[in-house]
């Protein structure tokens, strides 16, 4: 017998599933808005998984890479026993598993075919720019203020990187005829004004390398062309538009400045102390949430002074990983539409944890590394 969820019901829970990264806007920042609506959408997906797997006796699986963050959350749980900020340090440690690497294991539950995942990307796609339009009409109430633009409580880096998460899947499904090319410009136009009024630098360069990543892929396709018209073609259209006009300058002005830019000399002085409490405890780190003020804007640091070589080596495995499943997908050619999807928006966001953020806080990342499991998963099953 068949106990699966009917397809209304399986559409229903893979949109909540997309919504769960969008969580942190839809609350509106840390502090503000619907309140408990991060923790409401994922109740809600723990008990779908539940009711699946106890109720409907949905079969579950486990593959070798979990071992790499069940051993990646204990080396986190051990270090709060020497951290010194234990409170905190739990916190981020509870966090990071409860809103970041659940997001891999509710996936399991919910992607049975491939389709699956374009079906939520599609989602995902959709509910970004519908949020993006509000931020935007938001930005406008106010008056278009030049800077960088806070909506509500949300910081500009996560702001920056919701613009660019849209760019990416826009032009990837216009490339792969998911959208035309009247709703993939409409789409790339909310995207690039959130990401013009965010203003950080971290997102929208690792939005650049990863398009350059994809160009080996990218350039084989007959679209390419088109692509490159709809980037330029956007690029004036956007720059012509009044009211931004002040940010654009504004954002451009971050780039040109980045060598004597007060925020830049910050940043070096937080790298070079971050690396300072690294050199002091090499093997184990700081602990969790252990070092003073906030995280240094970059994964690798944040990894080696807070947990030290113990974790950075996980960290590395994990990136090997990553560079073979490029090789694998875009040089060696073996890759599809929802393949590239997947890889490019996990390397997206890999690549702006080098440059802002925590990786504790980067839900993207999981949601994508979730998918891309699920991916390998059903492949194997049909070979």
């Amino acid at each position: 017998m068949d106990f699966s969820f009917r397809p209304k019901a399986l559409k229903i829970c893979l949109y909540l599933f997309s919504l769960l990264p969008l969580g942190y806007y839809l609350k509106l920042g840390q502090s503000n808005g619907i309140k408990d609506v991060t923790l409401f959408l994922y109740l809600i997906m723990f008990l779908v998984v539940g009711i699946k797997i106890v109720i409907l006796k949905q079969s579950y699986y486990f593959v070798k890479v979990d071992v790499l963050f069940v051993l990646w959350v204990m080396i986190m749980l051990f270090s709060v026993l020497y951290t010194p900020h234990q409170m905190s340090g739990l916190y981020k440690t509870a966090s990071f598993t409860t809103l970041g690497v659940s997001l891999i294991y509710i996936s399991r539950a919910l992607i049975k075919q491939r389709n699956d995942i374009l079906v939520v990307f599609k989602f995902l796609l959709i509910n970004s720019v519908l949020l993006e339009l509000f931020i935007i009409i938001d930005f406008f109430i106010h008056g278009a203020p030049v800077g960088r633009y806070r909506f509500y409580d949300v910081h500009p880096v996560p702001l920056t990187m919701l613009g660019a998460i849209t760019i990416n899947i826009a032009l990837l499904f216009f490339m792969h005829k998911q959208l035309s090319i009247l709703k993939a410009c409409l789409y790339i136009l909310c995207g690039a004004i959130t990401a013009i009024i965010g203003a950080s630098k971290g997102p929208i360069l690792a939005l650049l390398i990863t398009f350059v990543l994809l160009l080996p892929y990218l350039a084989r396709r007959k679209e390419f062309v088109k692509l490159v018209l709809i980037i330029v073609f956007m690029s004036i259209l956007i720059s012509r538009i009044d009211f931004i006009s002040g940010n654009i300058d504004y954002f451009l002005s971050r780039y040109e400045s980045i060598d004597t830019a007060e925020s830049s000399e910050i940043r070096v002085d937080v790298y070079e102390n971050t690396w300072r409490y690294f050199a002091e405890n090499p093997i184990l780190g700081v602990g969790v949430n252990g070092l003073p003020g906030n995280y240094p804007h970059n994964v690798f640091l944040e990894v080696l002074a807070e947990n030290g070589l113990l974790l950075f080596g996980l960290l590395m495995t994990f990136s090997l990983i990553l560079i073979y499943i490029y090789y694998k997908k875009l040089i060696r050619k073996q890759g599809d539409t929802i393949d590239i999807l997947m890889l490019s928006i996990t390397l997206l966001s890999l690549t702006s944890l080098l440059f802002s953020w925590t990786y504790t806080q980067h839900k993207f990342l999981y949601f994508c590394i979730g998918l891309l499991i699920c991916s390998y998963n059903i492949k194997e099953k049909q070979a």
